[in-house]
This record gives structure tokens, C-alpha cells and sequence, in this order.
């Protein structure tokens, strides 16, 4: 079972099956890749939010594997030679962090379409879908601190600058928040409590309102 390690996106050497930990022999400190499996709650949280989020946005299953790690920080990889998607969820992270990051990530998952590459519109409602998924958990009062937590989407807004969010930044897999006007945000976190009660109240489909900003 192939892994990256986030740090050099070289292919750590493992085993060809069964769940694993791997270390990284490139990078310095050696880092740590789990495999997590059904024993893991994580793993769970990753796989339920991926069946809601298939019938959210209407998008069959594409048979695809996906393997779930505890690695350096949450993201998604299609890798093309292993015909596989590799989760990353964050090692030091908590179950709570987990729930959230497990929806971000399932969605990236279902509606990516192995490109490794996440358009603005994706990334909002990567955010969208996370935090309905909390509300469908029974888990709203985290969803809320999400968003107006010391730490949440709404103090963050407000540190980043309206031109490192149009910033076009370049990696091996990702391309974030490419934007072309700097007219006011529909994705700006002041406005997701708002948007999310919404979609709560009125059940208005995600995958038409995806659809709509996207074509």
C-alpha cells in the first residue's frame, strides 16, 4: 500500500496490503504514516461523510478505492498510477477535528473528479457540506464553533487579506482559491452562519447550488 509523505511527496516503500504504519526514510523527521481501517472512528467518520455526500450531490459511486491516513495534515490525492484516493487526516488531530475534516475531505473525495485540484467554488463547499454534515451527526454546537469559535471560519476571514485570498498558489496538487474580480465573497466566512441556517431550514440541494456556480 503506497503512501506520500506530505513533506517530500516521495512514495514511502510498504507493504502490498493490510493496514500499516509507515515512516518516511526521506524527509528528517522521519514521519509517520497510519493506515486507518474499521477499527478507527476516523475511518468511519471519512466514510459515512462520503456516502451522504454521494447522495448530497446526486454522484454515483466510481468504484473507486480510497485508503484513510494519519498523516501531516488533512487532504485528498487521486493517485493516478494506483488508481486509488489517499485521505489524509491530521495524526495529532482529535475526534472532533476529525468529524469536520472528514466531511472537508470526503467531499474533495465524491466531487473532485481526480483532478488534485480544488477550484474556489469546491473549497466553499467542501466548508458547506462539512458543516451540514455536523448538523446531520447531531454534532450542530461543533458545527457552530466552526464557524464563531475563537478559532473559527469567521476569525480566519478576517486575518487573511483580500489579495492572499485571490492569490493564485501553485504546489504538485493544489491550485487555491483562483478568483477573478475582487467583487465581494460568496464564500466569505461572515456569511456561512447565514447560509447555513438556510440550507438547514429550506433543504435546498447543495449539488444545485454547486451546479449553478459552476457553469
Amino acid at each position: 500500500m503506497q503512501v506520500q509523505c506530505q513533506r517530500t511527496r516521495m512514495f514511502i516503500p510498504g507493504q502490498t496490503a493490510g493496514p500499516q504504519t509507515l515512516s518516511c526514510p526521506y524527509c528528517d523527521d522521519h514521519e509517520t504514516y497510519q493506515q486507518l481501517g474499521v477499527i478507527h472512528l476516523a475511518w468511519w467518520y471519512v466514510a459515512g461523510a462520503t456516502e451522504i455526500c454521494r447522495s448530497e450531490f446526486t454522484i454515483p459511486d466510481d468504484g473507486l478505492k480510497t485508503a484513510v491516513w494519519l498523516g501531516d495534515s488533512p487532504e485528498t490525492v487521486f493517485e493516478q498510477h494506483l488508481n486509488r484516493h489517499n485521505i489524509y487526516l491530521a495524526r495529532d488531530s482529535n475526534h472532533k477535528q476529525n468529524m469536520y475534516s472528514g466531511a472537508h475531505e470526503a467531499f474533495h473525495r465524491v466531487c473532485g473528479e481526480q483532478k488534485n485540484a480544488i477550484h474556489w467554488i469546491d473549497e466553499m463547499f467542501a466548508i458547506l457540506f462539512s458543516l451540514l454534515y455536523l448538523n446531520e451527526i447531531g454534532e450542530s454546537k461543533h458545527a457552530d464553533d466552526n464557524i464563531n469559535g475563537q478559532d473559527g471560519l469567521i476569525k480566519q476571514s478576517q486575518q487573511c487579506s483580500m489579495s492572499e485570498m485571490l492569490q493564485l498558489q501553485e504546489d504538485r496538487y493544489l491550485i487555491v482559491y483562483h478568483m477573478d474580480s475582487t467583487d465581494e465573497l460568496m464564500s466569505s466566512a461572515k456569511n456561512l452562519s447565514k447560509i447555513l441556517d438556510g440550507i438547514i431550514s429550506s433543504r435546498l440541494p447543495l449539488h444545485a447550488m454547486r451546479t449553478a456556480l459552476l457553469t
